[in-house]
C-alpha cells in the first residue's frame, strides 16, 4: 500500500514538473530575426544551427524570421513583427516609443 501510494505520488510530481516542458514544446516558436549583413542563405546557414542549439538547451521553440533586407526587417520589427532582434542599430531616437508599452 505504501509503495503503491510512492509511486502515485511520484508519478504526480513528474507530471507536475513535466507540464510546462509540454506546455513549451507545443507553443509557437517566437520569431527571431538577425540584422542583414549577408544573403539570406548564409545568415541562415550561420543562425541555424545556434537557434538550434539554445532551443533544444533552453526548452524554448526559436524560429529565424528573415526579410529580404534590413529596410524590410526593420519595418516589420517597427510593427511588432519579431519576438527578438539581434541587431546593433534598432535603437535610435526615432523609434524610441516602439517599445514602450
Amino acid at each position: 500500500m505504501k509503495l503503491r501510494i510512492l509511486r502515485q505520488s511520484i508519478a504526480g510530481l513528474l507530471l507536475a514538473l513535466l507540464l510546462p516542458a509540454i506546455a513549451w514544446a507545443q507553443a509557437a516558436p517566437l520569431a527571431f530575426n538577425v540584422l542583414n549583413q549577408r544573403s539570406v542563405q548564409l545568415t541562415t546557414a550561420y543562425w541555424e544551427p545556434i537557434l538550434a542549439y539554445v532551443s533544444k538547451k533552453s526548452g524554448v521553440p526559436l524560429e529565424l524570421k528573415l526579410a529580404n533586407s534590413a529596410r524590410a526587417a526593420n519595418q516589420i520589427g517597427e510593427k511588432g513583427g519579431y519576438d527578438f532582434m539581434y541587431t546593433n542599430h534598432f535603437f535610435t531616437p526615432e523609434r524610441e516609443g516602439i517599445f514602450q508599452q
